[in-house]
């Protein structure tokens, strides 16, 4: 169980990581069923032309 909780710990720091980087490059990001069950984290940025 200890495994768990340390998993669940590290996965609130990540999305946390996530979000602050999305909005840095003014990305988007969402959940999403996925068709093998469960849902999918998307991420989306925009494209820059240089």
């Amino acid at each position: 169980m200890k495994a768990v909780f340390t998993l669940q710990a590290r996965a609130g720091l990540g999305l946390a990581i996530v979000r602050r980087i999305r909005q840095w490059h003014g990305g988007d990001c969402w959940l999403q069923d996925s068709s093998l069950g469960g849902v999918k984290f998307v991420l989306r940025y925009p494209r820059h032309n240089t």
